[in-house]
């Protein structure tokens, strides 16, 4: 049983607890939505503007992945190890959560569509509200996609392993035209 122990632990804690929390901020989403609509029909997509928090919980276990990777090398596991088992919980995490992002905008839809009112997305989307193969691959390269970030007065930028691991390993990038 000692096959994939880091990812193991990934997928049984941090993945049910990224479900969990994603889960719980879509069923406030949805009781803030019936407590509006008693003042009047909802114009714009609740789960989109709710969304943002996807974004800074994605970025916040990117940087975070330092912290488990110290964790993992003080109880016995290598570097190495780390480095082959991250990326897997990031790419099967991002598809859960994808997953469950998707989930969440058809079910809203339903409701939108049983209750009569249009519904609209943000203007900054890559995707329309019922184009849900899009909404999974914009949500899953969301979070997955190696991280450019800015280091002051740098003017490169340093390529990540994606937002669910920005600061696992990468190398200095070429200059980044910001």
């Amino acid at each position: 049983m000692s096959r994939w122990p880091i990812a193991r632990y990934l997928f049984c804690a941090h993945t049910v607890f990224l479900v969990m929390f994603l889960g719980a901020v879509y069923v406030l989403v949805g009781v803030i939505l019936a407590a509006a609509v008693t003042r009047g029909p909802a114009t714009i997509s609740a789960v989109d503007v709710a969304g943002q928090v996807l974004h800074w919980l994605a970025v916040g276990y990117g940087y975070s992945a330092t912290g488990v990777l110290a964790r993992m090398v003080v109880h016995g596991r290598t570097r190495r190890e780390f480095l082959i088992q991250h990326p897997v919980f990031q790419v099967v995490t991002a598809g859960v959560l994808a997953a469950l992002l998707t989930g969440v905008y058809a079910a809203e839809a339903v409701l939108y569509r049983a209750a009569g009112w249009a519904r609209a997305l943000q203007d900054h989307r890559v995707f329309e509200a019922g184009d849900y193969p899009m909404i999974f691959l914009a949500s899953w390269y969301m979070l997955v996609r190696p991280g450019r970030r800015r280091h002051a007065g740098r003017a490169h930028g340093r390529r990540g392993r994606g937002r669910l691991g920005a600061a696992v390993g990468g190398r200095p990038g070429p200059a980044a035209a910001y």
